[in-house]
């Protein structure tokens, strides 16, 4: 049997997008006919159960598994919209939250049934030392130099505790044309962030006419979404992950309208 492969979505501080990269990741990870077990671990704010529209149907959440007051059955939340795809929503109470390590070992006996864990925290002091549980941490980022000195720090820290791999996601990356004293290049933010590349994800709905993009939508496929870069930008990261060669950006100042040239 292979193992199951456990990611863990994270950022350095709160409000870069780790829970939208989380959840639009492990959609792009089913769309690949993978099973996905997301965990919704933040222990200041419970949100996957929003994003995904479940909320009125928790019951049980992790820290009622990891104390040992319901079994898994009660738990896991499969989500029939997204076929291949569960949830374990967060706990009510975040007090009542192991440390980092405490959350993986009771995860441990449920990876059987899933080819893709995908654990949603923050990098918080006290989760640190889970970090050897994972295969790979992904640190979220968006282009502001003060968050990419953030996932620096988080990075290192991270290394320290005994991560195995940490990577950098760039995500509310624009790909509009560059305006005098904006946005910087995608190599120098990750010169900046010290951390291999992941993937980027641009901004949903973002357009010349400077309509503001949508904060944190389910990218899924359809007519709405049809021709949304970041769609795009999600399956080549997933494709990443399922250990395709998909090549990162290479030519990072391409426009909207030539998004067929753009590699993610």
């Amino acid at each position: 049997m292979e193992k199951t492969m456990k990611i863990w979505f994270g950022a350095p501080r709160g409000g870069l997008g780790a829970s939208f990269a989380a959840a639009n990741i492990a959609l792009a990870l089913v769309r690949r006919g993978q099973r996905v077990l997301l965990v919704d671990a933040s222990p200041a704010c419970r949100v996957q159960d929003s994003i995904f529209g479940c909320a009125e149907s928790v019951v049980y959440d992790l820290a009622d598994l990891c104390a040992g007051r319901a079994g898994a059955g009660d738990v896991v939340l499969p989500l029939a919209a997204y076929p291949g795809l569960s949830l374990i929503p967060g706990a009510f109470d975040p007090s009542e939250l192991p440390y980092g390590i405490g959350i993986a070992r009771a995860l441990e006996p449920l990876m059987a049934d899933y080819d893709v864990m995908i654990c949603d925290a923050p990098f918080v002091p006290t989760r640190r030392n889970g970090a050897p549980a994972y295969d790979l941490i992904c640190c979220v980022s968006d282009p502001r130099p003060i968050s990419l000195a953030a996932a620096q720090q988080a990075g290192a820290a991270l290394f320290a505790a005994g991560a195995q791999d940490v990577r950098l996601l760039l995500n509310r990356f624009s790909l509009l044309p560059p305006k005098k004293g904006g946005q910087a290049s995608a190599l120098s933010m990750v010169d900046a962030a010290g951390l291999r590349l992941l993937g980027i994800l641009p901004p949903v709905g973002e357009r010349e006419d400077g309509c503001e993009a949508e904060e944190y939508p389910l990218l899924v496929p359809g007519r709405r979404y049809r021709h949304e870069p970041a769609l795009f930008a999600a399956d080549a990261i997933a494709a990443r992950l399922g250990g395709d060669e998909v090549p990162l950006l290479s030519t990072v100042r391409e426009v909207r309208r030539t998004r067929a040239k753009l590699l993610y």
